[in-house]
């Protein structure tokens, strides 16, 4: 039967190229056996933290490998991840935590040096001696297809943000689409605010068709590095926005 959750297609691609790079950032790489490792271990910390199925996770990173881990490592576990934009003022960072329900915050040491918010339990990613202790087994956490994957919140120019909720299914089905042409997006540059529903593309087009994902630096970046990104790391699909518009993905030929 065809599968439809995350985890389970992630699995999958593990099984068959285990050794390949999943993630890289500047001179750091993990291959797909080393990313689901990493993400097992953050998985099995957030569920005796009390993550259940469909709770929901915040998550409050730069744009890194650790970013990564903490997405997959939530869907692992059954939840939900809720992104917080690291752009966003402290007074809005603290309504989407405290109007999402959250059980769990996960952040970085960056993030916390400027202040995280309150009111939930919160895992520093990489500075978090208990998540090394954990198993690097998977977690076998029972999902279904139809339980949530994600929350992502709208920029709230009618007031107050709206969460809008995306399924597993959802997630799959467009990642599988037929009309992607998989070998043309194998490179894919991370460079979109992962609040936003571009990251859906960013994230999992590569991870779940056995591609690379390229985190470009934090922050914001000019034009002029990024030409040389794509360029120095041979970028294949990059997502490219106009000012606040959901842009499209762009096919570079394989350059």
């Amino acid at each position: 039967m065809e599968s439809f959750s995350i985890p389970e297609r992630f699995a999958e691609q593990v099984a068959r190229t285990p050794d390949a790079v999943a993630v890289s950032s500047g001179a750091t790489r993990l291959t797909y056996r080393e990313l689901a490792q990493r993400a097992n271990q953050l998985a099995h910390r957030l569920i005796g933290l009390g993550v259940r199925q469909d709770d929901r996770v915040a998550v409050l990173l730069e744009r890194s490998i650790d970013l990564v881990v903490a997405i997959l490592a939530t869907v692992k576990a059954g939840g939900v991840y809720v992104p917080v934009h690291e752009d966003y003022p402290a007074d809005r960072q603290q309504w989407v935590v405290d109007h999402s329900d959250v059980t769990v915050l996960l952040a970085d040491t960056a993030m916390r040096a400027g202040g995280l918010p309150t009111g939930v339990p919160v895992v520093v990613v990489d500075d978090d001696p208990a998540t090394a202790q954990q198993s690097t087994t998977d977690p076998s956490v029972p999902i279904h297809p139809d339980q949530l994957a994600y929350v992502i919140h709208t920029s709230g120019s009618t007031g107050h943000p709206k969460g809008v909720a995306v399924t597993q299914r959802d997630v799959v089905r467009l990642i599988f689409n037929p009309q992607w042409t998989v070998q043309r997006h194998a490179r894919v540059l991370m460079v979109a605010p992962y609040a936003f529903n571009v990251s859906t593309y960013e994230i999992w087009m590569p991870l779940l068709h056995g591609g690379q994902i390229v985190v470009a630096p934090p922050g914001r970046l000019e034009p002029a590095v990024l030409r040389d990104l794509i360029a120095g790391e041979r970028i294949t699909g990059i997502h490219r926005s106009e000012e606040r518009r959901v842009g499209k993905s762009v096919d570079l030929g394989g350059r």
